[in-house]
């Protein structure tokens, strides 16, 4: 009795599989659903081709894709549309290699990809760096939903290196907790929820500065001087939050992005004077006189 390890539904009819790759290439009408029915381990990625529609159940099941190669190891690539989900939100992904150039948990090729209630585990043991949880090359990457309530528990996205990494296209973050040392994007847009913080396990409570390099624009900063007493909390003065888009420079290596939020707080530990500089989109800012305005 052969051991399927996949259920492809479409058109009304069920067709099992022992591979998962072998479901998603005979998938071939829109919505196309596939359900895991054991746990599967692969050496070699998942791949989803432009045309695909497909909603892929891990149903508590776990897909552990083991590299052995020095080539770049992928979990799932995509240029399709999917949507990774687990029914009963135990499921994951785990993509891991000791040699490889880099490994992928997904890496999103023009295509859409969602992901619901699962598992991202990325692990390299050489160069961990180069280890992306998601990797969003172009395309649209959307992390959770912006429907229900947030979640800072599922998706949970682990990876020796990067969390998130979006070169172009468009990266969604709503829900989910990140276990990882760094975010970045260079050309990529990245979406909140309005007022959501990236959970961070490891790094605590995150921004949207967790995932891009800010910088001040100094061609159109405002930049004012404050002397301060060590371990001093101040606070700028800006009364209302509503119109607020800013990047704060606040002089000690501290860079934090400001969006819809009102008097910003911030705490420097040592004495000195420091020069704050601001750019961004702020529409409301009272002058204080204990300031120095040098711009």
């Amino acid at each position: 009795m052969p051991t399927y390890t996949a259920k492809l539904e479409q058109s009304g009819t069920v067709t099992y599989y022992k591979d998962v790759q072998e479901a998603i290439n005979n998938a071939n009408v829109s919505s196309a659903k596939i359900t895991m029915l054991e746990n599967e381990i692969r050496a070699a990625e998942i791949t989803v081709a432009s045309g695909k529609n497909i909603v892929l159940d891990l149903d508590g099941h776990e897909i552990n894709i083991l590299g052995t190669s020095s080539s770049k190891l992928y979990g799932v690539t995509n240029k399709g549309t999917i949507k990774i989900t687990d029914s009963k939100e135990t499921g994951k992904l785990l993509v891991s290699s000791t040699n490889a150039e880099a490994v992928y948990g997904i890496y999103n090729d023009g295509g859409t990809i969602e992901l619901g209630k699962i598992e991202i585990e990325v692990a390299k043991t050489n160069g961990a760096e180069t280890s992306y949880a998601i990797y969003n090359n172009s395309g649209v990457a959307t992390v959770g939903d912006n429907i229900t309530a947030v979640s800072t528990s599922k998706p949970k996205l682990t990876s020796t290196g990067y969390g998130l990494y979006s070169v172009s296209g468009t990266l969604n973050y709503y829900d989910g907790v990140i276990i990882a040392e760094k975010g970045k994007t260079t050309n990529g847009i990245i979406n909140l929820v309005s007022g959501y913080k990236i959970t961070t396990e490891n790094l605590g409570t995150q921004d949207k500065s967790y995932l891009t390099e800010l910088k001040v624009d100094l061609s159109t900063a405002m930049i004012m001087e404050w002397q301060v007493p060590a371990n001093t909390e101040i606070t700028l003065p800006i009364p209302n939050g509503e119109n607020v888009d800013i990047v704060v420079d606040y002089g000690d290596g501290n860079v934090k992005w400001v969006k819809g939020e009102a008097f910003p707080k911030h705490t420097y530990q040592i004495a000195g004077t420091y020069q704050i500089k601001i750019s961004g989109i702020l529409s409301d800012f009272v002058r204080r006189a204990a300031w120095r305005y040098l711009r």
